[in-house]
């Protein structure tokens, strides 16, 4: 319930596709299910296109064009469908590589971006950089941000820069590794990874999309 009257927020917890344009595809596929069921905003798991660099997942090079595509054909599809849509995905600017969500609304506008600026280590900082930017949005009235991932339960303040410029969401976009085994990152001692595994109670994939 937000500012009396019920908003109702769609989570596609979906698994990591195997492609671009087949992401594309689930994606249009969910925003149709997440608006049949009255959805105004869906929300996608963490860099979901083409996927979370710095884990297991087995990843092309960064390509900048399918991602504007990708971006594209999910905007026309927010407008067809008319809901909003935070899509994380991967963007190449300037020779930089960004961990962001992008936040289309129901008519199609892109109306900006969250990046992911507490860079997870391990692993993610090898390929990610941050922008030092924090954004707030608003769909249909209602105000929220958007935290990726580890900033968002490593570091509390960047939930609560948000709550205190009226948001009164905060999505939390995530994915933790595949459903495969977990190998550390390159670079990181056997030894050293199942220390981290035991503190962080990672080693199983989980999918979390949103604190309220």
């Amino acid at each position: 319930m937000v500012k009396g009257r019920m908003f109702r927020v769609a989570l596609a917890s979906i698994r990591h596709p195997d492609s671009i344009e087949q992401g594309v595809d689930k994606v249009i596929t969910y925003l149709k299910r997440a608006a049949s069921r009255k959805a105004e905003i869906v929300c996608f798991p963490e860099a979901y296109l083409p996927g979370l660099r710095g884990l297991d997942l087995e990843l092309p090079p960064p390509n900048q064009q399918a991602q504007e595509s990708a971006l594209e054909n999910i905007r026309l599809a927010a407008r067809q469908y008319c809901i909003a849509v935070i899509i994380p995905m991967e963007w190449l600017e300037r020779g930089k590589l960004y961990n962001r969500a992008y936040v289309i609304s129901a008519a199609g506008r892109i109306l900006g971006y969250q990046t992911k600026n507490q860079i997870t280590p391990f692993g993610e900082d090898r390929y990610y950089v941050p922008d030092g930017t924090r954004r707030v949005f608003s769909v249909n009235g209602v105000k929220f941000g958007i935290v990726l991932c580890h900033e968002g339960w490593r570091y509390p303040e960047t939930v609560r820069w948000a709550a205190v410029r009226g948001a009164r969401i905060v999505f939390q976009p995530q994915v933790t590794g595949s459903d495969k085994k977990i190998f550390p990152p390159p670079g990181i001692s056997l030894n050293r990874w199942k220390k981290c595994m035991r503190n962080w109670q990672w080693g199983k994939s989980f999918y979390e999309q949103a604190m309220v």
